[in-house]
């Protein structure tokens, strides 16, 4: 009937129109198809995750399958645009729009993946490494390749929603380029920004900082609290909180308490009077440490270290487990120690004492005329 309708309307809508619906029932069926396809995928995919023994990077799959059912729906809608055949203008905007929607949802899914693969990795090794400090190196290196990898894919999806866009295709082109090549393009007009990337990258791997880890930087005590590509945090002891770049850890020297261990030594500086028993000093200091649950039971250790013209120093060597336990022990050892030279009657605090004496000239007059009292039996008033 076809013919004699196009004849009586000489027009070949009708043949349009047909051959329209003819590619919307196949569009229809491949979708089906697909969309059986994908749903076996799915369910083999949660059946993975599942099994026993699970591997640390099954519970990503959930994740798959829902990019992939996210991926046929948006495909589906773009080819539904194409078999229609819209007008020029209304057509281009829709497959623009559909292509940056399909940017958009890949590179949030690809993200959430990251992450989630992060903390899998994260718990995944925890029962497997036993060593504290080792599991802080993981941790950072994990933390800052995780953030390379959401840089570089949101670069690349600012590249390809650039793309879509006629006015800055161009731009679109060049950040891609760029990040494909790591940044060679881009490099000449942001060399301190991919430098300190790179020290980033150097920082993670090479591990002279971890999170968690004790510091002395800028004469500050302090934790790493956060470790990024282009700067660290540092929680100081009183809440506040330094933020350096990155290449500062690279460039200048600085104090890592906790690297390979939390172990530290510590002293305590006493300042007594010649008289004091070291011996004492000595029984009472291992006393106060034995008592305490502060001290590691690894070092202890009285010595005298130098003396002044009116005080001998002595120092107390102790340890403890890590750096506030040790500040604490510290802190008690002096206190303690404080306690057991007052009941001494504060003989041990250093005296100032003074000799008076005189030239051999002075001291032979004197001697006679003590020698002359003597004789008139000592009786002779000084005025």
């Amino acid at each position: 009937m076809l013919p004699h309708v196009v004849f009586a309307t000489n027009s070949e809508s009708p043949f349009q129109a047909v051959s329209t619906l003819a590619q919307l029932g196949y569009l229809a069926a491949l979708l089906v198809f697909c969309f059986h396809i994908v749903r076996l995928i799915v369910n083999w995919l949660d059946a993975r995750s599942l099994r026993a023994p699970r591997k640390w990077f099954y519970p990503a799959f959930p994740l798959l399958g829902r990019l992939l059912y996210y991926n046929l729906i948006i495909i589906s809608f773009h080819s539904a645009i194409v078999v229609l055949n819209l007008a020029e203008p209304t057509q281009a905007i829709a497959s623009k729009a559909v292509s940056i929607t399909i940017a958009l949802i890949n590179s949030i899914f690809v993200i959430q993946m990251i992450r989630a693969v992060e903390d899998m990795a994260v718990v995944g090794t925890e029962s497997r490494i036993a060593d504290t400090y080792k599991m802080r190196g993981l941790q950072t290196r994990l933390r800052v390749l995780r953030q390379l990898l959401i840089f570089i894919v949101v670069l690349i999806c600012l590249g390809a929603i650039l793309a879509n866009i006629d006015a800055v295709r161009q731009v679109g082109g060049g950040l891609l380029a760029s990040a494909g090549v790591a940044g060679v393009i881009v490099g000449f007009a942001a060399q301190k920004s991919l430098a300190t990337i790179i020290a980033g990258l150097q920082v993670a791997f090479s591990s002279p900082i971890k999170i968690g880890d004790v510091i002395i930087v800028e004469s500050e005590y302090g934790t790493i609290e956060e470790i990024t590509l282009t700067y660290v945090v540092v929680k100081v002891w009183d809440l506040r909180r330094i933020i350096l770049p990155i290449t500062y850890f690279l460039e200048k020297p600085f104090e890592n308490w906790t690297r390979n261990s939390s172990e530290l030594l510590g002293t305590v500086f006493l300042y007594v009077d010649y008289v004091t028993s070291v011996e004492a000093i000595r029984t009472k200091g291992e006393e106060i440490v034995a008592a305490s649950p502060l001290w590691d039971k690894r070092v202890f250790a009285v010595q005298i270290t130098d003396w002044k013209a009116n005080a001998v120093e002595v120092r107390i060597l102790v340890s403890a487990h890590s750096a506030p336990q040790l500040f604490d022990l510290r802190c008690l050892v002096r206190e303690k120690m404080l306690a057991f030279m007052q009941e001494q009657n504060q003989v041990s605090f250093p005296q100032v004492r003074y000799l008076n004496s005189q030239l051999p000239s002075s001291r032979s007059d004197s001697e006679a005329e003590w020698n002359g009292n003597l004789q008139y039996g000592g009786q002779k008033q000084v005025g």
